[in-house]
């Protein structure tokens, strides 16, 4: 055995998260050292008092921090981000679609292999930004649905509080001895 290794911990797994801990997924990679909710923060987020927090908003950043982010190990995982594989999907049918038809077209190779690349890249754009608007589109539906069941959660609360007081007020009125005159 090599001692380049440290000894393997029994208690976390291979990407060495221990179990059942929780990771903080951004832009569909998790967040390195995230620390563990507390008891609290899982019993908030779970009421859904302050769901909204957990949609925070959207801050524009300048192009020249975008491109500081990008790490060349992320070309090699590009299929693994989110609306990657569609994107490269949608590219790959209309570069060959668009490469095809142009040789069939014209017969020639080479120019048929230059619409072919152009579609690839067309497609690859048109496929990610289109999984990208569908993605905000849904996005913007749940914020709006979980908006609308907390209307409706609170608008039952009130309802049965009321019901509650009437009730008791009921009763209240029903101790009261009616053979007392004074």
């Amino acid at each position: 055995m090599s001692s380049d290794h440290p000894p393997k911990d029994p208690s976390k797994d291979s990407s060495g998260v221990p179990p059942n801990s929780k990771k903080l997924h951004i832009w569909g990679r998790p967040l390195e050292n995230a620390p563990p909710p507390t008891a609290a923060e899982d019993k908030a987020a779970l009421s859904g008092d302050n769901f909204q927090q957990n949609f925070p908003e959207a801050t524009g950043a300048s192009l020249s921090e975008a491109v500081k982010t990008i790490k060349p190990e992320d070309f090699l995982e590009v299929h693994k981000s989110a609306c990657g594989r569609q994107g490269l999907m949608t590219g790959i049918v209309l570069g060959a679609l668009t490469g095809g038809l142009r040789f069939v077209w014209k017969g020639a190779p080479r120019t048929a292999a230059n619409w072919a690349v152009g579609g690839f890249f067309t497609g690859s754009v048109l496929g990610f930004e289109r999984c990208h608007y569908l993605r905000r589109l849904e996005r913007i539906s749940m914020k709006r649905i979980v908006e609308v069941h907390q209307a409706d959660v609170a608008e039952k609360k009130r309802l049965k509080d009321e019901a509650d007081k009437k009730k008791l007020a009921e009763q209240e009125a029903a101790k009261k001895a009616w053979y007392k005159f004074w």
